[in-house]
């Protein structure tokens, strides 16, 4: 292996490091965490990345602790690991930094004369196009989300079919009941970083299979979906054969192809009344609107069906807010 951030890490042996990826006017450093670990014999060369939106947190904290837990002495592969890819959006724990305002999963693959945000995108995705075989980026919704955990996998229109088909493996190796498969071709609703800059994508146009997983709502660790990445993970790197454990049973899974949020047509405080995970028919009502009065505006859906990704739990909503995300199309396969 060449080096990876000046790294050449030796089999059977772990790697914590600080990689500098600029300064601030005041002389600071700023800083990102890097971990590797080369397992004792020889197998994929797999990336997880988290945090390149500052509040989402729960994939980053599963990534360093089953990193702590596993063995290279079990281990077939190199391991890779950047947790906190958005130094500065950390820092606020917000999606963008405050230098230069833009949004990290929108500027990949970074340009190494670019942005502050842009050269750390480059200093990244430099070292995973040379080394990895498979990444995985770890998400969560925002702070203002109530979610279920999920995975996201792209047809990325031009991309080879065959790395296309093994990233949509990839998310269903990883073991969660609802799986978003998104055809960019046709991802109306979508945010721009769904369908450009992000770093799976970037990845797949370049020949690596990646996919996301989206573990609950931002800005707080959730010990379950902090658990159920490390599970996660561990499922996809036995299918990888990175790690000698059984695989886990087949079982039925909600293939979603289509997606969007619903967003509020007043302004006030709002009331959800449904949950992540409910699954609701057409013409029914998600919550409603006051803004301390004696009316109450309902907050109707006309989809022929609805299923809840995520709910907003923060009451304080203006005109066009989202209020919930919801997959409108979906089927489901046994795996």
């Amino acid at each position: 292996m060449n080096e990876i951030f000046g790294l050449s890490p030796k089999a059977g042996q772990k790697y914590f490091r600080q990689i500098l990826v600029g300064k601030l006017a005041n002389g600071a450093n700023v800083m990102i965490p890097f971990l590797l670990l080369k397992g004792a014999k020889d197998g994929p060369f797999f990336w997880i990345n988290g945090a390149v939106h500052g509040a989402e947190l729960n994939g980053s904290v599963a990534a360093w602790e089953l990193f702590q837990e596993l063995d290279p002495a079990q281990v077939k592969g190199t391991l890779a690991v950047t947790p906190v890819a958005n130094a500065l959006g950390f820092q606020r724990r917000d999606k963008i930094s405050d230098l230069d305002f833009q949004d990290m999963d929108t500027s990949f693959p970074g340009k190494s004369n670019g942005t502050f945000t842009e050269r750390i995108a480059y200093a990244i995705y430099s070292q995973i196009k040379e080394h990895a075989h498979y990444v995985l980026n770890f998400h969560t919704m925002g702070p203002q989300w109530s979610a279920i955990p999920y995975t996201v996998s792209k047809d990325v229109p031009s991309a080879d079919t065959s790395v296309v088909k093994k990233s949509h493996e990839l998310a269903l190796a990883y073991g969660e009941e609802v799986n978003c498969f998104l055809d960019l071709a046709h991802a109306f609703g979508e945010l721009p970083g769904v369908t450009q800059g992000a770093l799976d994508i970037t990845c797949i146009m370049n020949g690596i299979p990646a996919f996301m997983a989206e573990m609950g709502g931002g800005g707080r660790i959730e010990r379950s979906n902090v658990e159920r990445a490390k599970q996660g993970v561990c499922n996809v790197m036995t299918y990888l054969g990175m790690l000698d454990r059984p695989s886990p049973e087949p079982f039925k899974r909600r293939i979603i192809t289509s997606r969007t949020f619903t967003r509020c047509d007043s302004a006030g405080m709002y009331v959800p009344l449904t949950h992540p995970g409910d699954v609701m028919g057409g013409g029914g009502t998600q919550g409603y609107v006051h803004y301390f009065g004696d009316t109450k505006e309902e907050c109707t859906l006309d989809y022929a069906d609805i299923f809840f990704i995520g709910v907003r739990y923060n009451p304080v909503v203006n005109t066009g807010d989202p209020l919930s995300f919801i997959g409108t199309q979906w089927h489901f396969e046994e795996h």
